[in-house]
């Protein structure tokens, strides 16, 4: 498991030696404890124990340059000063946010580690109570005014065409008969009509940490663009809110009415829309999840979870209206 992992830094040197010398450029202390978090695509993150804390190192991928990991940086720093509720960041002894340890080349970030589990490790959907301060977050993701530069993100609902291109070919008859229905209802959302914001992009189950103190926690910006309001909202609907057991339609209405609770702005456009684009959000999460299978050849096992899901909330979004 640590191998393949590892595979994504393009580094087959010695991983405890890059944890050593990192908590001691942040001053973290002594370390105790280092394990790997499994959950999560693309980055190398480290969950470690030293005599001061606890902490998440995250080592970025090699698919990741100089501009992007930048890019990253200022999105979290732009969620904190908005008051979003994301673990903060540590700055190394030369004042930085991002080091790039010299003997590895790796390039890296210390988050604070918070205590608590996201809802794919509790295996459910966030309750009324959890979802009203996920909705509440949100709203202040929303109205961040800073505009990152664009950055491609496969898995977002404007780019299905683009993704049924790179996986059709994977797929089986039933799922090419899916996708295809979902691009044509894509096709018939009024794209140019509806508000675009700053969107965290990836608000899912990986992504949401519930705090052993009860509070809400939004991680990985990765993917953060400006992007149509309605995406935030469509993948909330199609992954978070997802329990095995209520339909798309009815977790499109829990979201919709959560997040204008909880002062978010909704046009009538976007509300005649929001179903349609959370169906197209399902069939990006079952596709997505095919390319980082066969085209990119993510191991990963949340990629079968994201597979059977997407399929299954596929089949159901488009028989539903």
């Amino acid at each position: 498991m640590t191998d393949s992992f590892q595979k994504r830094l393009n580094f087959d040197g010695n991983i405890d030696e890059v944890i050593e010398r990192a908590a001691n450029n942040y001053s973290l202390g002594n370390l105790k404890h280092s394990e790997l978090m499994t959950v999560g695509l693309q980055d190398y993150n480290l969950h470690i124990i030293t005599n001061q804390g606890e902490y998440v190192i995250k080592v970025f991928s090699k698919l990741r340059n100089v501009e992007n990991i930048r890019r990253y940086v200022e999105i979290i720093k732009a969620a904190l000063n908005a008051g979003v509720h994301h673990p903060s960041m540590l700055k190394d002894m030369k004042g930085e946010f991002i080091h790039t340890d010299e003997p590895s080349g790796l390039s890296m970030i210390v988050l604070e580690y918070i205590r608590g589990k996201t809802f794919y490790d509790m295996d459910r959907a966030p309750n009324s109570k959890e979802l009203k301060l996920i909705a509440a977050e949100t709203v202040k993701i929303n109205k961040i005014k800073f505009k990152p530069s664009y950055l491609f993100d496969s898995w977002a609902v404007p780019n299905i065409h683009w993704m049924y291109k790179q996986v059709n070919k994977f797929l089986d008859d039933e799922g090419k008969n899916l996708a295809k229905t979902a691009l044509s209802w894509y096709e018939a959302l009024p794209i140019k009509l509806l508000p675009t914001c700053f969107v965290q992009g990836d608000i899912i189950k990986t992504n949401v940490v519930l705090g052993e103190n009860s509070q809400i926690y939004i991680i990985d910006f990765a993917v953060s663009n400006i992007y149509p309001r309605v995406q935030e909202l469509a993948v909330m609907s199609s992954n978070l809110m997802d329990n095995k057991k209520a339909p798309l339609l009815r977790r499109v209405e829990r979201v919709k009415q959560a997040y204008l609770a909880a002062g978010g702005e909704l046009t009538e456009v976007e509300l005649k829309s929001l179903y349609n684009y959370a169906v197209c959000a399902v069939a990006m999460e079952f596709m997505g999840s095919y390319h980082e299978r066969y085209v990119i050849g993510e191991t990963a096992d949340e990629i079968s979870y994201w597979m059977q899901l997407g399929r299954q909330g596929l089949k159901e979004g488009l028989g539903e209206k």
